[in-house]
């Protein structure tokens, strides 16, 4: 494992963790590797748990919004027209608030934020799909 942190002013930050493989969970199967050395699965399932899932849910509440499986501080979203649901809420809110993805048609993505900021990206998006 690389250790890169203090170069960078990220102590203990490192790259890697050994090859799937040789990785495991309790379970004796292979586990997720810690990209980054951010913490992994635990960070990840505390972060989920959190906001990610309160924000989720929320907007699944929105009549025509469907959240997806997403990965990281990222939520994608199955709508009808991402284009303009995304021009509506970025010439609202800010640009790049909503993005489209390469490849996935019909999906817009939102990232995660503190709570204040994801409700007001709920209530645009309430408001624009109205």
């Amino acid at each position: 494992m690389k250790d890169l942190g203090g170069s960078f002013g990220f102590p203990g930050l490192n790259l890697g963790e050994g090859s799937r493989e040789e990785v495991t969970d309790d379970g004796g199967c292979p586990a997720q590797p810690q990209f980054l050395g951010l913490g992994g699965d635990q960070m990840q399932n505390d972060f989920e748990d959190g906001e990610k899932y309160r924000f989720s849910a929320r907007l699944a509440s929105i009549p025509g919004i469907h959240p997806m499986p997403s990965v990281g501080d990222w939520i994608l979203l199955q709508v009808e027209e991402p284009a303009e649901l995304a021009r509506k809420v970025n010439r609202r809110l800010a640009p790049g608030m909503l993005s489209i993805p390469r490849g996935m048609d019909g999906a817009v993505r939102v990232q995660v934020g503190d709570p204040r900021d994801n409700e007001l990206v709920i209530r645009t998006i309430r408001e624009v799909v109205a």
